[in-house]
């Protein structure tokens, strides 16, 4: 059994990768999910995470503002795509190789 933990750059999945690690979760697969949308700490903070803690896969997608652009729409509550196109589909994908 592989443990994946979503890792966005953000103190909660944070939380959750080292919860992982210091309860001895074996293995591991951090994934982070690049919407090409973040700030640039973001990405710093990412890098800093994966020099302390270990490799973390970064998947990419064809980005939020491509996918704005080609759609014409902006996420909302009625049009909900962001999270199951470029953050759940694309982890299910990278598991399902």
């Amino acid at each position: 059994m592989i443990h994946v933990v979503s890792v966005s750059g953000g103190k909660d999945s944070t939380a959750l990768w080292l919860w992982a690690l210091r309860t001895g979760l074996s293995p591991i697969l951090p994934l982070f999910c690049d919407t090409h949308w973040e700030a640039r700490d973001t990405y710093d903070y990412l890098d800093l995470l994966e020099r302390r803690l270990g490799p973390l896969r970064r998947l990419s997608s064809e980005g939020f503002e491509a996918r704005t652009l080609r759609s014409g729409t902006f996420p909302s509550r009625v049009r909900k795509w962001c999270s199951p196109e470029l953050k759940v589909q694309m982890c299910a994908a990278e598991l399902l190789k």
